[in-house]
């Protein structure tokens, strides 16, 4: 996913011996993409991240492009140790956004 529009998801993994940057992804759609505020990247047991966030456009569900931006729903999408995405996540989990920014999973 690369952005078009708005706030976007950055991230870097970092080498635990040296500290250099191994790799960086800028994910995003045309509306607003951010992580939660408190919590939004969870490590896994692979080396790769779990990324738990709110979007206004098309990142990891069905949006037409030109959709209204105004609402924002949650997301959650993984990255590989290797910086590739990945969706790890069960059908049947349901996200739902608050207005303050906070996710919820049920």
């Amino acid at each position: 996913h690369f952005s078009s529009g708005g706030d976007d998801v950055f991230i870097v993994r970092i080498a635990s011996d040296s500290g250099s940057a191994e790799w960086a992804r800028q994910i995003g759609s045309r509306g607003d993409d951010r992580l939660a505020s408190r919590g939004g990247v969870i490590l896994d047991n692979d080396g790769g991240a779990i990324l738990v966030g709110t979007t206004s456009g098309s990142l990891m569900r069905s949006r037409d492009g030109d959709a209204d931006t105004s609402s924002m729903d949650a997301f959650v999408m993984s990255v590989s140790k290797l910086g590739e995405a990945v969706t790890p996540v069960d059908p049947a989990v349901r996200g739902y956004a608050s207005t303050d920014g906070e996710c919820y999973f049920v």
